[in-house]
């Protein structure tokens, strides 16, 4: 909504009593533009408001920042939670619609994959997973799974040697830019007879990064660096 002022506008006036009645400091940071005013409209007012609400934003549906989003929750404005900034209005249903994404819901098959997951019914409840299949995950071996996993496909099938993962890598840099993350510098030496360029300090990284942005370099490998890199599109 930050793109469209006279639309924001008008919603907040929409709500103006409601808010007001729920926070009148939160309510007057939200007309002063204080960066840090967020006030949630009360379910009741934004359900009684659909109407109103529906008029104003599918007169953006064509804006370029609205047009994939405003389908994906135009009929289910009700029951979703609306929350002012000072500058937007964000509308989050109460879990993603799945049901509106074809090719999600025409997929044979479905692949959650996760590192981290504490309650898994959330695949269930939000991405309407078999219950069955969700009771039968495939995860790391025993061995493996309580200090985490330097050879993931090995944990999936025990008979891929550390030479296949290398020489598969190794085939797709001939055509692709393929980065390679290790945790040392003894780990990096398996790869010094395929690797184009071994960069463990901050300015190597750097430069390295900026070639691979720039075009195909083969295989590049990265020693104790795990975030912090951009490599968009073909990088």
């Amino acid at each position: 909504m930050a793109a469209h002022p006279e639309a924001f506008s008008r919603l907040l006036a929409l709500f103006e009593q409601d808010l007001r009645v729920q926070s009148l400091s939160g309510y007057l940071d939200l007309t002063a533009a204080v960066p840090s005013a967020v006030l949630q409209v009360p379910f009741w007012a934004w359900a009684n408001r659909e109407e109103q609400v529906t008029e104003i934003l599918q007169g953006l549906r064509e804006d370029q920042q609205l047009q994939w989003s405003w389908p994906l929750v135009r009929d289910v404005l009700p029951v979703c939670r609306a929350v002012f900034t000072h500058d937007r209005l964000e509308i989050q249903p109460p879990h993603p619609p799945i049901g509106k994404i074809a090719s999600f819901t025409r997929a044979r098959r479905h692949v959650h994959l996760t590192a981290t997951l504490a309650d898994d019914s959330v695949l269930v409840t939000d991405f309407a997973a078999d219950p069955a299949s969700i009771a039968r995950p495939i995860t790391p071996a025993p061995a493996t799974s309580a200090t985490g996993s330097s050879s993931p496909p090995r944990d999936i099938d025990p008979s891929i040697t550390d030479d296949a993962v290398r020489q598969m890598a190794v085939r797709l840099a001939e055509q692709v830019n393929v980065v390679v993350l290790v945790p040392s510098g003894p780990k990096a030496r398996a790869w010094s007879d395929h690797a184009v360029l071994t960069e463990s300090k901050s300015e190597g990284i750097g430069a390295a990064v900026r070639r691979l942005r720039e075009g195909h370099v083969g295989l590049v490998v990265l020693v104790n660096k795990y975030d912090g890199i951009d490599l968009p599109r073909k990088a």
